[in-house]
């Protein structure tokens, strides 16, 4: 298997929704999206996988972009909800080790 980490800005999602609508991304590849905000790419994406019932990662604690400041109003929360509530969505808490 190989998981690929992609930091979800809006060229990389494009390109892993055309490759998975076109069929071109193997199964053994599983993609981890750290989400820099919420936007209407990050959800067609996510669609796309679950129309087609592939898996994806998506790390709901990002370090970078606006995503965490965005998640405290509730609309986007409730899109961010409907978006890793689905079912071949899987969560992936980041962790930080500071020594």
């Amino acid at each position: 298997m190989y998981y690929p980490v992609l930091r979800g800005r809006q060229y990389d999602l494009i390109a892993l929704r055309e490759l998975q609508k076109l069929k071109l991304l193997s199964d053994k590849i599983i993609p981890i999206i750290e989400p820099i905000k919420i936007s209407n790419t990050l959800i067609s994406t996510v669609n796309e996988f679950d129309l087609k019932k592939r898996s994806l990662i998506i790390i709901i604690n990002p370090m970078v972009g606006s995503l965490m400041g965005e998640l405290k109003i509730s609309s986007i929360n409730q899109q961010f909800k409907d978006v890793v509530m689905k079912d071949v969505v899987k969560v992936l808490i980041a962790s930080v080790i500071i020594l």
